[in-house]
């Protein structure tokens, strides 16, 4: 795999994938209403529609790109913590672009009640492609009950994303309660977010790799079922390096993604 794939790699490890479109709105919740937000409280099946879409920028090259995945997640508890089951069960591009996947038999992801990562390291990068595009933008939860207005933020020692262990790209993550709403019997939280994704790693050949960015975007969150039921997000992600062609050249490079996860009931 060359540079350029390789950076395509790391940039999808590092998009967030989450899900969107409206938040359902219910009745407000009672004023100075505090919500404890936990992560995945029953075991249970999950299935979800994963739209993106990217614009990657280098130099004069643009390259575009939109595909769909429909996803299965199977939660089980795992020694005090949530162990998630993940299958690809299909995917499709678009018109210009047509692309045919799955099943994808998968691979899984492991957290604790607070949704931090506890499986950060891995060193498939192909698989931690997919990975990202399911579990990134999920950012840890508050440890304490919190209110409307409330903010937290995770800092890179609570793992706000995956990364391989030769690509040691980090997040600090800030979230914001929104708004606290009871719908269909369920407290429901809709959080805002934003990520700072920084880092640099070195690859086999010697050249080092200048990773930065941002996102944002907004989850509707079930309190009662401790699950996401859309998450939108959108930002972009930029990195440079030395190339040598003719001669040594920096190149810049840039993308912007936006991402929508969305609970198929």
């Amino acid at each position: 795999m060359g540079a350029l794939g390789r950076l395509a790699v790391v940039v999808a490890v590092l998009s967030v994938a989450c899900g969107g479109g409206p938040s359902p709105t219910g009745s407000s919740a009672p004023r100075g209403l505090y919500v404890r937000l936990r992560f995945a409280k029953s075991p249970g099946v999950l299935r979800y529609e994963v739209s993106q879409a990217t614009r990657q920028e280098a130099g004069p090259v643009i390259f575009k790109r939109r595909r769909t995945l429909y996803v299965t997640q199977v939660i089980e508890d795992s020694l005090d913590a949530r162990l998630i089951h993940v299958r690809i069960d299909s995917g499709r591009g678009s018109e210009k672009m047509p692309m045919s996947l799955g099943p994808f038999p998968g691979f899984r992801g492991w957290f604790n009640d607070q949704r931090d990562r506890l499986d950060t390291i891995a060193t498939d990068l192909g698989v931690e492609g997919y990975r990202a595009d399911v579990f990134d933008g999920t950012m840890p939860l508050p440890t304490d009950s919190i209110t409307q207005g409330g903010t937290w933020t995770v800092d890179p020692r609570r793992h706000a994303m995956f990364h391989v262990q030769d690509a040691p790209v980090h997040a600090v993550a800030r979230g914001v309660v929104k708004r606290i709403s009871i719908l269909n019997n369920d407290t429901i939280a809709v959080l805002g977010f934003t990520f700072d994704v920084k880092g640099k790693f070195t690859q086999k050949d010697g050249r080092e790799i200048d990773v930065h960015g941002n996102e944002e975007g907004e989850e509707t969150f079930s309190v009662n079922q401790g699950i996401t039921l859309r998450l939108h997000v959108a930002g972009k992600i930029e990195w440079d390096t030395d190339v040598m062609g003719a001669r040594l050249e920096h190149v810049y490079t840039i993308v912007h993604g936006e991402t929508d996860r969305t609970l198929i009931p």
